[in-house]
């Protein structure tokens, strides 16, 4: 499951103010209970990695169970809140452009026998003559190491997550950690199956189906999709518009530049689009557009603001966030 979504990561970094700089004004700036994550801190509903770590070990938030016209996916067990760790999962395979069928295979023979059965039992898009590969599972099911990445990493217990164009939830892989995450973007109630992104949801709808009919081999009857709009396609085409054109704010025009990411936030909400890392990115634009301005209070706010959601979509030990 690629994550070919776009982001803001290109923008960015085109954009004089760098990351480390940015974040560390978050961190001086955030009250103390966000500077240093400790037992009780919550932060709009988190809870800190240990506690959502037992939290899932005692008092599983969700349970894999078939569903109609969907094979098998993720039911929320409890209410869930936006932020919450749902999962954690280790990958047990890894590809990319130097890793051929023979370095899958010695991967694969390396597993236990329990490990390699759960990647077997995964499903195959690819299959030929009702055959599954190694490889077609792989290519099936992988989530990219990361946006700018092609490389992909198997998940079992992650590839049970289904897709939805209106996702719950998001992926997030912490390479230092080496550890695939997926998060509550939302607030979702008991009993609602728990969807994740596949492939880059900010595209009109005819767009997204062809995306994953052709990378995946199904049609996509997310709620989304299954109600055709105009309106809905315009939101999310504006949406890409505004990623593509930024970056070019920085020096032809800052304020517009701000003017567009408080617009890409009424866009999200009006689509119910719930990625915080989006989020998270247009913050940081908007916090060194305001800086290129001479409004520093206001940058304040907006990396802060970038701080809160990189909470929310990589939890409080990922690199984007702590950096």
């Amino acid at each position: 499951k690629p994550n070919n979504c776009k982001t803001l990561e290109g923008c960015a970094t085109q954009l004089p103010i760098n990351a480390i700089a940015a974040f560390a004004l978050a961190a001086s700036s955030a009250p103390k209970s966000l500077r240093h994550p400790g037992p009780k801190h919550r932060g709009r509903g988190q809870a800190t990695v240990a506690t959502r770590r037992c939290a899932e070990l005692d008092a599983p938030s969700y349970k894999v169970v078939p569903l109609e016209g969907r094979g098998l996916g993720a039911v929320a067990t409890r209410k869930l809140q936006p932020g919450e760790l749902i999962i954690t999962e280790t990958p047990v395979l890894a590809y990319g452009d130097d890793f051929g069928p023979a370095e899958l295979e010695r991967q694969f023979s390396a597993l236990d026998e329990e490990t390699r059965e759960s990647v077997l039992a995964l499903h195959d898009s690819y299959m030929l003559d009702g055959e599954k590969s190694l490889e077609g599972i792989v290519r099936t099911n992988s989530y990219a190491r990361n946006s700018d990445s092609a490389d992909g990493l198997l998940c079992p217990r992650c590839s049970r997550f289904n897709h939805s164009c209106s996702p719950n939830c998001e992926q997030s892989y912490n390479e230092e950690a080496s550890e695939m995450r997926i998060y509550a973007s939302s607030e979702i109630e008991a009993g609602t199956e728990l969807c994740v992104f596949y492939t880059e949801v900010r595209q009109p709808r005819a767009e997204r189906l062809q995306a994953l009919q052709a990378s995946f081999g199904f049609v996509c009857r997310c709620d989304a999709c299954s109600a055709p709009s105009r309106e809905s396609d315009d939101r999310r085409r504006r949406l890409l518009e505004i990623d593509e054109q930024v970056a070019a704010m920085a020096a032809e025009d800052p304020e517009r530049g701000i003017d567009m990411m408080h617009e890409m936030f009424q866009l999200l909400d009006k689509e119910g689009l719930h990625l915080n890392f989006v989020r998270k990115r247009g913050c940081f634009n908007a916090y060194q557009l305001s800086f290129l301005c001479g409004k520093k209070s206001e940058a304040t706010d907006w990396v802060v603001k970038a701080y809160e959601f990189s909470m929310l979509s990589h939890g409080p030990l990922h690199p984007d966030t702590v950096t």
